[in-house]
């Protein structure tokens, strides 16, 4: 499938085809301009920098089935770890909020500025441009606590990359 965002909707288009998937007002109340979506789990998450909100669709039927609101402009990507069933969106203010990501239930909110990935075990590592120190953070997925912060020295706050290994 395509998804194609503009205008307040989201279309699904099937790639073989170039039809669309869904009516058109299916999906109405997505954002105006949405990044490239996260599929997981059957699920179609997207967010928009310009709107506070993050949505779920079913990706079967189009339905929206939560909205939550961080109430800031999103920043970067959404990101999610399936085994853990979270959802982690950085705002532009400097605040990290993780969701779970089948209901859009809040799980914690933390006041961390930076860019936010998952490492395969399920710890969140968020990249700390707060301060001139260039830190690195892992923090717990369910709760938000910090669970350790080395400072890289690298100005502007570095970009972490979490490796994960090949399975099988």
């Amino acid at each position: 499938a395509v998804f194609v965002g503009g205008a307040g909707k989201l279309h699904v288009i099937t790639a073989s085809t170039g039809l669309d998937r869904y009516p058109a007002s299916a999906l109405t109340g997505a954002p105006a301009v949405p990044p490239a979506p996260l599929l997981i789990d059957g699920l179609v998450l997207v967010h928009n920098g310009l709107s506070t909100f993050v949505h779920g669709y079913d990706l079967a039927t189009g339905a929206r089935k939560w909205a939550y609101n961080v109430f800031n402009a999103t920043s970067g990507p959404l990101v999610a770890h399936p085994d853990l069933g979270v959802v982690v969106a950085a705002t532009v203010d400097g605040f990290v909020d993780a969701m779970l990501y089948k209901t859009g239930q809040r799980l914690w909110s933390n006041g961390v500025k930076g860019r936010p990935v998952f490492t395969a075990a399920g710890t969140l590592i968020m990249s700390d441009s707060s301060d001139s120190g260039g830190g690195v953070m892992a923090l717990d997925a369910y709760t938000g606590p910090r669970h350790w912060r080395p400072s890289t020295g690298i100005q502007g706050g570095p970009h972490p990359v979490a490796h994960r290994r090949p399975q099988g």
